[in-house]
């Protein structure tokens, strides 16, 4: 995620999606069976970036908590990887005016820099888990792709076979990590994007806008042929169909635990910039605003994949990408593919 609070600035699609799992939050947390032996309640936040998508959620969490088991403690674990912005999201957690503490002052926060693909959690411990926006990133980029930055709009067969296989062994792994941190019949809920059963994610037209960009700019040589195919987006967009997989019908942990697919629900959000733009017609201001939201999640992976010489360059892409797109906003606004889920230990 780009470093200096810039996703956070451009979130607002991420944080219009996390809404969806709200009503999870309060299944999940009225289904929890409390260890009457133990007064600490573990709450962690898979993929918390710069925090501003989690407060409300954990808010909400502790709400909840509060209501069934006044009180006990409650700690609160933040986790990403270690090239994260955890200055941004300390920042965050310590001075937004929409952090959780203020109506619970004796929550406790941390950070922990750890893939959501790994464990970090004591075994057995985790009461709730929170993921928004994040799944989708796979561990590593499973090489260049031909033609598109995102594969899953690529004709490149190998690299598609290639990021599927990818995702459905990183989907394993959270599984697998999860499986040990939870308590016995504790969960997660899961929003993210998602593809329905026509293969579509709602922002083709927009991910093509940028795509043209990227093209254009390499046939000015702004980039080597071997920079652009190594300027991808390292994610896939699974299925419902790829999101059940791994239960049949339970998914058994090398902990020994087995968690469930308590839930799964695929959902649609509508382009939050849309209703701005009808109101003012203001198709430069729509741009900007499309063009924040794709810089926000995508700028540090196309960084990395261009060499220092070139790497100013990417500059041009994004004002590129502003120009397509205020062409004619109504052509590329998305229509998002999303889904939620509780993934839940068998009690």
């Amino acid at each position: 995620m780009e470093s200096e609070g810039g996703y956070a600035t451009g979130s607002a699609t991420q944080h219009g999606a996390a809404a969806f799992g709200f009503p999870l939050i309060e299944r999940a947390v009225g289904e929890l069976p409390l260890r009457p032996d133990d007064d600490l309640v573990l709450l962690a936040d898979f993929g918390a970036a710069q925090g501003t998508n989690s407060l409300e959620a954990i808010r909400r969490a502790l709400a909840a908590l509060r209501s069934r088991a006044p009180g006990r403690r409650l700690l609160v674990v933040h986790a990403d990887i270690p090239g994260n912005d955890f200055t941004t999201l300390a920042e965050t957690l310590e001075s937004s005016p929409e952090r959780y503490d203020r109506e619970h002052p004796d929550v406790l926060p941390l950070m922990a820099a750890r893939s959501l693909y790994d464990r970090f959690l004591p075994e057995g411990r985790l009461d709730f888990g929170w993921s928004a926006s994040t799944l989708h990133w796979l561990r590593r980029a499973p090489g260049p792709i031909d033609g598109h930055f995102f594969v899953q709009l690529s004709e490149d067969t190998g690299a598609r076979e290639r990021y599927a296989s990818e995702s459905a062994a990183d989907w394993r792994d959270f599984l697998d990590a999860r499986a040990a941190e939870l308590a016995p019949g504790a969960g997660v809920v899961i929003v993210d994007v998602a593809v329905d059963k026509d293969g579509l994610m709602g922002s083709e037209a927009l991910f093509d806008r940028l795509n043209d960009a990227l093209l254009a700019c390499g046939e000015r040589g702004l980039f080597d042929p071997e920079e652009l195919a190594a300027i991808v987006y390292p994610t896939w967009f699974r299925s419902l169909a790829e999101l059940r997989a791994p239960f049949a019908p339970a998914f058994a942990g090398s902990s020994g635990a087995e968690l469930e697919l308590a839930a799964l629900e695929a959902v649609v959000m509508e382009d939050p910039f849309r209703a701005a733009f009808e109101e003012s017609g203001d198709a430069e201001a729509y741009a900007r605003s499309q063009v924040g939201f794709l810089e926000g999640f995508l700028a540090p992976s196309f960084a990395a994949a261009v060499g220092e010489k070139h790497r100013p360059n990417l500059e041009e892409v994004w004002a590129s990408a502003r120009r397509l797109i205020a062409e004619d906003p109504p052509a590329v606004s998305p229509s998002y593919r999303l889904m939620t889920a509780l993934v839940r230990r068998v009690a």
